[in-house]
């Protein structure tokens, strides 16, 4: 009487199963395109590449889609490349200011190339602002506070000077807007910078 049960189930399984197919699955929602305009405004990036599947074996290459993960910025931060920068009106000395950037889980900023200097001169409208390079431990011999790597600078016309002992770098100094090295005791506004989030 069990093997029959048994064999009533499996049989009723088996025709539901046949019954009702299984439903298609729904065509997947294309990424939206980033808006135009300054990339600092959109909040994430979706992008796909194609990629070729070359095997070895002789079968043919197929296409494939492939989707990046989204980089997102928190509230009031902006995005240039794979980072996230604020700029703080606050006037804090140049310690202060890398304290605030580390409570946000970032840095004061590297400036990495010429037009990265461009847009933070737009986020800092212009004004004076601390960076994250400086030469406390050596005179003389300037590095990024995060370990960047120190490549780029746009030292104003006899700077840095060292002019009573100042050891931090300041990037929107006169209305050239370039770098001077500063008292790190100096309360001006600065930059942050950090890692974007998935």
């Amino acid at each position: 009487m069990k093997l029959l049960v048994v064999f009533l189930l499996v049989g009723t399984m088996m025709v539901l199963s046949e019954a009702s197919p299984e439903p298609e699955a729904e065509p997947e929602a294309e990424p939206e395109a980033e808006p135009s305009g300054d990339s600092s405004e959109s909040e994430d990036e979706t992008a796909t590449e194609s990629a070729d599947d070359d095997s070895d074996d002789g079968n043919q290459a197929s296409n494939q889609t492939v989707v990046k993960r989204a980089l997102r910025c928190p509230r009031f931060w902006r995005r240039y490349g794979r980072r996230c920068y604020r700029f703080f009106s606050w006037r804090r000395n140049w310690y202060s200011a890398q304290r605030k950037c580390r409570m946000y889980g970032g840095s004061l900023v590297s400036v990495r190339h010429r037009y990265h200097e461009y847009w933070l001169r737009r986020l800092a409208g212009g004004r004076l602002a601390w960076i994250g390079l400086h030469d406390r431990y050596y005179e003389g011999r300037w590095s990024y506070i995060d370990r960047t790597r120190y490549s780029y600078s746009n030292w104003c016309r006899g700077e840095p000077n060292n002019h009573r002992n100042e050891d931090c770098a300041m990037i929107n100094w006169s209305g050239r807007k370039c770098w001077n090295d500063g008292q790190c005791g100096t309360r001006i506004s600065f930059i942050c910078s950090r890692r974007t989030s998935c």
